[in-house]
């Protein structure tokens, strides 16, 4: 599956195109806090189908919706404020 995929990359799309979707992967806010909510949000999915299952609701369910609300917030603030640390000085 995997080798289909890249065989399809490599076969076209240009080397420009190649490097702004790394560069747009690497640097963006916009794709680091969106990926960071959608994880969250499965996350959250994941924690309400356990609690569905009818199992019990001890500290590590807890620890975990901790975890998924940190990565929530987290997510929204790369999306907010934009912060530019990842990126080299000039």
């Amino acid at each position: 599956m995997y080798y289909i995929i890249i065989y399809i990359m490599l076969k076209f799309i240009d080397f420009e195109t190649g490097v702004r979707a790394i560069r747009f992967i690497s640097e963006s806010p916009l794709f680091k806090g969106s990926a960071l909510i959608v994880l969250a949000l499965i996350a959250f999915l994941s924690a309400v189908l356990m609690a569905k299952s009818g199992r019990k609701k001890d500290l590590n369910f807890w620890v975990f919706v901790a975890v998924a609300s940190i990565i929530l917030i987290y997510g929204t603030y790369i999306l907010v404020m934009r912060p530019q640390w990842w990126q080299p000085p000039a």
